[in-house]
């Protein structure tokens, strides 16, 4: 965890959030979720095809960097609403050349800002849109199981992990992606 680079890309992703929040806002659910489908089959295809170590990355700005990287995960986040570590840990990566673990433990760092403003833009702008739901597009008891249920299951996850072999794991997130992104299209 690099707490230099959570403080660097947060105000970025802050702002990338309430954009995100607002395009969600206006898109038609179903179109919504199609989206949502597409970018899931996205990422899995990426994830088969992942970039050379040896492939040079253009060389930008650290700032540039944080900035647009910053708005980008945090729209497509709340957009998409995801955590962000499909997107923040590529660019710690390969963009700012961050070792793997430090990328994924400030990714989780970044999800939390994530995970607080995207829900705040998404409570403010369904306020705007249907000012009769005490919470805007968030539903409060929805979201405290989902919570509750990630706590208590996050602790199997971890073991399991730990105990299939990367690729075959690799592999089985990546069909997950694609299923899931195919429902969402279809459906």
């Amino acid at each position: 965890m690099e707490w230099a680079t959570v403080f660097w890309i947060a105000p970025f992703i802050i702002v990338g959030t309430q954009i995100g929040s607002v395009i969600a806002g206006q898109i038609d659910s179903h179109l919504l979720k199609q989206l949502f489908g597409i970018f899931e089959i996205f990422i899995a295809i990426q994830m088969g095809f992942p970039p050379s170590a040896t492939k040079k990355v253009p060389v930008l700005s650290r700032g540039l960097i944080y900035g647009l990287g910053g708005l980008l995960i945090g729209a497509l986040s709340a957009l998409f609403g995801i955590g962000g570590g499909t997107l923040t840990v590529p660019v710690l990566v390969f963009l700012l050349k961050k070792p793997i673990r430090t990328a994924v433990g400030t990714s989780a760092a970044t999800g939390v800002v994530i995970a607080l403003f995207g829900t705040i833009g998404f409570i403010y702008q369904g306020k705007k849109m249907l000012p009769d739901l005490n919470w805007g597009f968030v539903v409060p008891q929805t979201a405290l199981i989902i919570a509750a249920a990630s706590t208590l299951t996050a602790p199997l996850g971890v073991t399991l992990a730990h105990k299939i072999e990367p690729l075959l794991l690799s592999l089985i997130f990546e069909l997950v992606l694609v299923v899931i992104g195919i429902m969402l299209i279809a459906g």
